[in-house]
C-alpha cells in the first residue's frame, strides 16, 4: 500500500511517475487583476495617447519598409521576382503575416483594437507566473504598450512563450509556434529563440509530435536568421545605406555588426531615455547572471536569461525579448517549477 507523503494529502505525490497536483494557491488564484489592468491599458491608450501599432512619427522606420515590400511584392504577384534577388522576401511576409491581424484590427477600429489584441498575447504570457506567485511584479508586462511599439511587444512575448512551452509544465503546442511567429519579428530575437528551442531542456520529455514540432520550427527559425545574416553581411561590406559602421568597426563585418548595437546606437544618436532604459536592462541581466541565479535550483531562469544574453551587443529587440523574463526573476518564478518565492518544490 502506497502511503501519502508528509505535507501532500494525497497517495504517492511526489513520486516517480506519479503527477504533481497544482498548488492550491495557483488553483484559486483569479485572473481577474489580469483583465483589470488589460482594460485599463487599452483606456489609456485609446483615449489618452492614441497608441498605434506601428508609431507615425517613424515614416522611415525599417519594419514599416520591410512590411510595404513585402505587401507590395504580394498584391503585384512579384514574390519570386524579389526572391531570385534576395530570399529575405519570405522573412519579410513571415513578418507581414504576424502582424496583419493588429493593423488590420486597428484600420477597423482605431487604437482600441489593435490594444485590445496585444492585451490578449500579453494575459496569456503573465498569466502562468501570476497564477504561480500571486505578485504584481509578474503583471508589470501588462503596461508594455503603453511604452514600446506593437512589434515590440510581440517581441518581448516571444522568448516568454517558448519558455513557457518548454519549462512549464502547463505548456502547449501553440506556444511554440506563436511564440516563433513574433520572436521572428527581429533578428536578435531570433536568435535568442534558437538558442531557447536548443539549450532549455524540456521539463517533460517531448513526445514524438512535439519533437518534430520543435525540430520543424528551429529549422525555420535557422532559415530566417541564415537568410538576414547573409543579407547584413552583404549590407556591411558594401556599406550600404543602414548597414553603416557606428563609430568604429569601418571594414570589418564583424566590428561593424556590434557596432550597429541598439545599446550603442542609443548613446551616438543623443536617445538618452532609451539609452538608459536599455542599459539599466543590462546591468539588471547581468546582475541576476552572475549574482541572484547562482544554485542548482535557479538552473532554469539561468539558462532563459544565457539564451538572451547575446541580444544586447547586437541591433534590432534583442534587449526587449529579455524584458517579460527579467520580470519573472523579480517575481521569484521559474517556469520549470523549481522554486516558488524562493523556496524548493517537493
Amino acid at each position: 500500500m502506497v502511503e501519502a507523503r508528509p505535507g501532500t494529502g494525497r497517495p504517492g505525490a511526489g513520486f516517480p511517475g506519479t503527477r504533481r497536483a497544482a498548488p492550491r494557491a495557483e488553483q484559486r488564484r483569479s485572473l481577474i487583476p489580469v483583465w483589470v489592468i488589460s482594460l485599463v491599458v487599452v483606456a489609456i491608450g485609446t483615449l489618452w495617447l492614441g497608441t498605434t501599432f506601428l508609431p507615425l512619427a517613424l515614416e522611415d522606420d525599417g519594419f514599416r519598409s520591410q512590411l510595404g515590400t513585402a505587401l507590395y511584392a504580394f498584391g503585384e504577384g512579384e514574390v519570386l521576382e524579389f526572391a531570385s534577388e534576395s530570399w529575405l522576401i519570405f522573412v519579410h511576409l513571415g513578418r507581414a503575416l504576424v502582424v496583419a491581424p493588429f493593423v488590420g484590427v486597428e484600420a477597423q477600429f482605431g487604437p482600441a483594437g489593435q490594444l485590445a489584441l496585444l492585451m490578449l498575447v500579453l494575459g496569456g504570457a503573465v498569466s502562468a507566473p501570476y497564477r504561480a506567485e500571486g505578485r504584481w511584479m509578474t503583471l508589470v508586462p501588462l503596461a508594455l504598450p503603453l511604452v514600446l511599439s506593437g512589434r515590440g511587444v510581440l517581441v518581448s512575448c516571444g522568448a516568454a512563450y517558448l519558455a513557457l512551452y518548454l519549462l512549464h509544465e502547463r505548456g502547449k503546442p501553440w506556444m511554440l509556434w506563436f511564440g516563433a511567429l513574433c520572436a521572428n519579428l527581429s533578428s536578435a530575437s531570433v536568435l535568442m529563440a534558437l538558442l531557447l528551442l536548443l539549450f532549455a531542456r524540456p521539463r517533460q520529455p517531448l513526445a514524438q509530435r512535439q519533437w518534430f514540432q520543435r525540430s520543424a520550427v528551429v529549422a525555420l527559425l535557422g532559415l530566417s536568421l541564415a537568410v538576414s545574416v547573409a543579407d547584413k553581411i552583404a549590407g556591411f561590406q558594401g556599406g550600404e545605406t543602414g548597414y553603416e559602421a557606428q563609430g568604429f568597426g569601418a571594414g570589418n563585418v564583424f566590428l561593424t555588426a556590434l557596432s550597429r548595437a541598439t545599446l550603442l546606437i542609443s548613446f551616438s544618436e543623443g536617445q538618452l531615455a532609451r539609452a538608459l532604459v536599455y542599459s539599466a536592462v543590462a546591468a539588471i541581466l547581468l546582475f541576476n547572471l552572475t549574482v541572484k541565479l547562482r544554485g542548482q535550483r535557479s538552473k532554469g531562469m539561468r539558462r532563459v536569461l544565457l539564451c538572451g544574453l547575446p541580444g544586447i551587443f547586437l541591433e534590432g529587440l534583442g534587449v526587449v525579448g529579455l524584458l517579460v523574463p527579467l520580470t519573472w526573476v523579480f517575481a521569484g518564478f521559474d517556469p520549470t517549477g523549481r522554486t516558488v518565492r524562493g523556496r524548493r518544490q517537493p
